[in-house]
């Protein structure tokens, strides 16, 4: 093995990833393995693997080896890490495991960027430009446990720090981009730009009552945010302009079974969603609801505030323009 996608680019072959997740994984033992002339082959190999990734690719590598590539960005290491690492994908090139690839995005990324990725990781969607709204659904590659346990396990290598810092805050189950965005505006602390509400949980399921489910003609739902102590349901409503009769219908149908069984149902737009005054009013009405009170308390949040804000597109450049447009 001689070359493995690193952090970055290993982010984004991981979110449009819709293959098994069991796939061979190299030993530990294994990772440092590599030949002097192995430029060449990662080189050509990464052109016929991965051509729907944005340019620079960040590959790591042993360190002694040299690419000296257009297009390629080499971290070199030979450090020893744990079992599990990273992932085949030819006799040439490898992946570094979701798990790996967090802490590397912790190091490359500012906070917040890392905090969203580890809530895409963590997330139950893959990025696929031919599907409906350019999304699939997924399992999740990772979990904020399984992440831990490699940071427990890998506690002295770059980037574990801030990959600490961003797990504290990661939310799992999110499953769209704007989902992840959502989660963080309204449960990160005020200290760190968001707005602080309590208890909330991505894609848990409500079991529904008799009549509900009568209703609702299913077991159960499943909103975007849900604190079931307020009782409480977030639904983030994508753009209600393009989705399909039956789409409104089942969110309508949603919204009415949750109320009936007695939650508080909130809508958010892609409109609010994009507007700092508009999500604060959105966050004043939940506290309000929850009985708490509604003051930003930190120096910081205008300034954190502002770089969350700019995580909104930060998945753009990772992948190749014409993979998005759906060219091949």
């Amino acid at each position: 093995m001689r070359g493995f996608l690193y952090g970055i680019s290993a982010l984004a072959y991981w979110l449009a990833y819709t293959g098994r997740l069991d796939a061979p994984v190299v030993r530990a033992g294994d990772a440092a393995a590599s030949g002097q002339n192995a430029a060449p082959g990662i080189a050509e190999g990464a052109r016929v693997l991965f051509p729907h990734l944005g340019r620079p690719l960040h590959v790591l590598v042993p360190d002694a080896t040299r690419v000296r590539a257009k297009g390629f960005a080499c971290h070199r290491s030979n450090a020893a890490f744990a079992g599990g690492s990273f992932h085949l994908a030819d006799e040439v090139l490898g992946v570094c495991s979701s798990e790996l690839c967090f802490v590397q995005v912790a190091k490359q990324f500012p906070f917040h960027q890392a905090v969203k990725a580890g809530c895409a990781l963590c997330g139950s969607f893959a990025i696929s430009p031919k599907a409906d709204f350019g999304l699939v659904a997924r399992q999740p590659l990772a979990t904020k446990a399984a992440l831990e346990k490699y940071l427990d396990e890998n506690g002295g290598i770059s980037g574990a720090k801030a990959a600490r810092k961003a797990l504290r805050y990661v939310v799992e189950g999110c499953a769209s981009p704007a989902e992840i965005y959502l989660a963080m505006v309204l449960t990160l602390p005020y200290a760190k730009g968001g707005f602080a509400l309590p208890g909330f949980r991505s894609n848990c399921p409500v079991e529904l009552g008799k009549r509900a489910a009568k209703a609702a003609a299913r077991s159960k739902v499943i909103p975007d945010l849900l604190n079931v102590e307020h009782r409480i349901a977030i639904e983030y409503d994508a753009d209600i302009t393009h989705a399909s009769g039956q789409r409104r219908m089942h969110d309508a149908t949603k919204r009415m079974v949750l109320e009936s069984m007695g939650f508080k149902v909130v809508t958010v737009t892609t409109r609010q969603l994009a507007s700092s005054e508009r999500m604060r009013d959105v966050a004043r009405e939940v506290r309000k609801h929850m009985g708490l009170p509604f003051r930003v308390k930190s120096a910081e949040f205008d300034r954190n505030h502002r770089l969350l804000q700019a995580t909104r597109k930060s998945f753009d450049g990772l992948y190749n323009p014409q993979w998005l447009a759906g060219h091949f």
